[in-house]
């Protein structure tokens, strides 16, 4: 009687070693390039990044590229009212108002036009990105005694 072999694991083995092998020689290529004593490589320049982040920005400048991950706060907009009326967020941070009350509002800004929303009906959105430190004072323009602020960090 013939016995049959079963190649199956020297299949599976082989397939492992070959893995290895060029898993080590990805990790081999993506390391040879750092600058470690004698390897004539160039390390890549980070000082321009560096250099941009380390000022402090002052209230006007925009800082949103400085801004690593960024988050976004919700105003929920119902009976009336913007909740919270009150928000701190950072500069890059996004603002989304969401109208939950069957009548009409808009995010109007109290003064100049960061923030100007059209006419949001139930269940619409306004989304707005903050890229520059200071405090936004807004309101509803059908609705004036509506009244929200964020300030900015």
């Amino acid at each position: 009687m013939k016995k049959e072999t079963n190649y199956l694991p020297i299949i599976l083995v082989s397939i492992l070693i070959i893995g290895a092998i060029l898993g080590g020689l990805l990790i081999y290529n993506n390391f040879k390039n750092y600058n470690v004593p004698g390897n004539n490589a160039q390390s890549p320049d980070y000082s321009a990044k560096i250099q941009t982040n380390a000022g402090v920005a002052s209230p006007s400048s925009d800082i949103s590229n400085s801004k690593i991950n960024p988050a976004t706060h919700d105003i929920k907009i119902s009976g009336y009212a913007f909740s919270p009326k009150s928000l701190t967020v950072n500069a890059g941070d996004s603002v989304v108002w969401t109208n939950e009350d069957s009548v009409s509002h808009t995010v109007t800004s109290d003064s100049g036009s960061e923030l100007s929303s059209s006419f949001l009906s139930k269940g619409q959105t306004y989304s707005h990105t903050f890229s520059q430190k200071g405090t936004f004072s807004y309101h509803c323009s059908p609705h004036p005694g509506m009244k929200g602020t964020i300030v900015v960090q």
